[in-house]
């Protein structure tokens, strides 16, 4: 029997990939992006694709890039900062607007009378439960994770945590995101089923693990889909 269903924020409840995914370039690296745009996209795609990337590693790792071949003289921490402070302010705007995610709110509303809902992001600890609490859908979350500058816990070790507090076994957990990420962090657990949102901005490697699909982006067909698990579990 499901008992608790985890979302991602990004893609999943917000329509912020768009504005998130072009932020570093229009807008925290835009200097350099004017003198070199094509390299500073290639620098932006290894940074996503280093261990557990966040605002903080993205931002650390192409600073240290361009520090590297003298284009900026700046202190690097001082630097870094900076620019991650850009960052919260640039986005703390679009989560102020976005949009949901079409049928996210309603089912964030109706799964909360029936399950245990709970949230998983790369967004600061701290923010994401401002983000939740601004567009007033904090209350129907047991638990909110995401991470912290001085922690080195990602994703997967959110689920864990959850887990535990929830004590709950993974085969009752759905998980919903829309990203390479999120399918990789339920690896570990076994059981777990995974529903994926797709969108322009995600490129799932693999098949595995992936549970079901909701291929247009929405979470309009999300109930069916929970149905069709809670039927053909044992």
């Amino acid at each position: 029997m499901i008992k608790a269903i985890i979302f991602d924020v990004d893609g999943v409840i917000f329509d912020t990939n768009k504005i998130k995914e072009k932020v570093y370039e229009e807008k925290i690296f835009r200097e350099y992006s004017t003198h070199d745009k094509v390299k500073l996209n290639r620098l932006i795609d290894a940074a996503k694709k280093i261990e557990n990337p966040n605002r903080y590693s993205i931002i650390n790792f192409i600073v240290n890039k361009l520090v590297e071949i003298n284009w900026y003289s700046e202190n690097k921490n001082k630097l870094i900062n900076e620019k991650l402070k850009k960052y919260e302010f640039e986005t703390d705007l679009a989560y102020e607007t976005a949009s949901f995610i079409p049928g996210a709110e309603e089912c964030i509303k109706e799964f909360s009378k029936k399950y245990f809902l709970c949230i998983n992001t790369t967004i600061p600890q701290k923010k994401v439960k401002e983000i939740l609490k601004l567009r007033r859908i904090d209350k129907y979350f047991r638990i909110i994770l995401g991470i912290t500058i001085s922690s080195k816990k990602n994703k997967r070790d959110n689920i864990g945590i959850m887990l535990d507090k929830l004590k709950l076994t993974p085969n009752q957990i759905i998980f919903v995101g829309d990203g390479e990420r999120d399918r990789e962090c339920i690896e570990k657990f076994r059981g777990m089923h995974f529903i994926a949102v797709r969108n322009e901005f995600n490129d799932f490697k693999t098949e595995k693990g992936i549970s079901y699909s909701l291929d247009d982006g929405t979470l309009y067909k999300l109930p069916e889909i929970i149905k069709k698990i809670e039927n053909n579990l044992p």
